[in-house]
């Protein structure tokens, strides 16, 4: 297991990350193309290949591969290469564990069939009868659900959030949880980000000199950018969200939580701590709440649904697929 998982570090040294089993990997390149490539060009190819996946990916991959090897252990089978029928009882585990939802098998099934694939090896947890499983795996789990699905939050409910938070911003002594709640989900809303972005925002990231500019700090896939992606919302695009951003922003001041690294988030008489994607649901909640905007039966709002409610709102309203996506 340890063989397989080595986390490897190229010859070329400025690379520095690669897939768990990228020591496989380099040593199956060089062996196929030293008779014909110098090896200052086997180390830029392997340079490239230990680049191909992203940190997180990375990561969520290596968790995946000692779970498959764990597995096979415990039923004592062969991980690397694994047979049809050893794929085909680990979908079956995967559906008894029942806190894992058939929606998020695939990560799982990537990350063995990319270290197979990787190797030479066929991938194991691809083809007709892994298709149909996680199919019956859905059907079932979703059969048997009590729990309730998400829904996308509607841009009226939005705009009904933005005035109350200008409203609540306006107070001598506004309920800092409900004033930070609709600026988040205001803010998020109008953004089109993951809550995973907007939730590790600092002050220093959202500037309302000229319109509103957002640096995005943590981006999937893009954590391993040196640049930081910039987006910009023209005065007046949103009418409101530019006053409201001010005011939350004189409020930090009033609280001497003003400083450019304090998250953007953190309130008055509050532990200063990191901020997830809990969080976000927990903001996106009260502030639906507060304006009387409730999910439909078996449906629920969370810090996901800003950006499929966004994406409706602009589709709504004459917004090409090419500018929303």
């Amino acid at each position: 297991l340890d063989k397989e998982l080595i986390k490897y570090k190229p010859r070329v040294q400025e690379s520095k990350k690669g897939a768990p089993w990228a020591k496989e990997i380099c040593e199956a390149l060089q062996s196929a193309l030293v008779d014909e490539t110098s090896a200052q060009d086997i180390d830029r190819v392997v340079e490239l290949i230990s680049h191909s996946l992203s940190d997180s990916t990375i990561n969520n991959y290596k968790s995946k591969v000692k779970r498959f090897f764990k597995f096979c252990e415990e039923i004592g089978a062969v991980p690397l290469p694994a047979t049809e029928a050893t794929a085909l009882r680990y979908m079956r585990q995967l559906h008894d564990t029942k806190t894992i939802k058939a929606e998020s098998y695939q990560v799982y099934m990537s990350a063995v069939n990319t270290m197979h694939l990787d190797l030479g090896y066929a991938a194991p947890l691809a083809g007709h009868w892994v298709d149909r499983m996680k199919k019956g795996s859905q059907y079932l789990q979703n059969s048997q659900s009590e729990g309730t699905k998400r829904y996308w939050i509607p841009a009226d409910a939005v705009a009904r959030v933005l005035d109350l938070g200008l409203l609540t911003s306006a107070e001598k002594e506004p309920n800092v949880q409900l004033l930070r709640a609709c600026v988040f989900l205001a803010l998020q809303f109008a953004w089109f980000c993951r809550s995973d972005t907007s939730t590790k925002a600092a002050n220093k990231h959202v500037d309302t000199t000229e319109g509103i500019t957002l640096t995005a700090v943590s981006q999937k896939g893009r954590k391993h950018l040196r640049w930081k992606p910039v987006y910009r919302i023209p005065e007046g695009a949103v009418k409101g969200l530019q006053e409201l951003l001010r005011e939350w922003q004189r409020w930090k001041r009033n609280w001497k939580l003003g400083d450019p690294e304090e998250s953007l988030w953190t309130v008055k008489g509050e532990v200063k701590r990191k901020f997830n994607s809990a969080d976000a649901t927990a903001w996106t909640r009260l502030a639906l709440a507060a304006v009387g905007q409730r999910p439909p039966e078996d449906f629920h709002f969370d810090g996901h649904g800003s950006r499929a409610g966004a994406a409706t709102a602009a589709s709504a309203v004459g917004v090409s697929l090419q500018r929303i996506c």
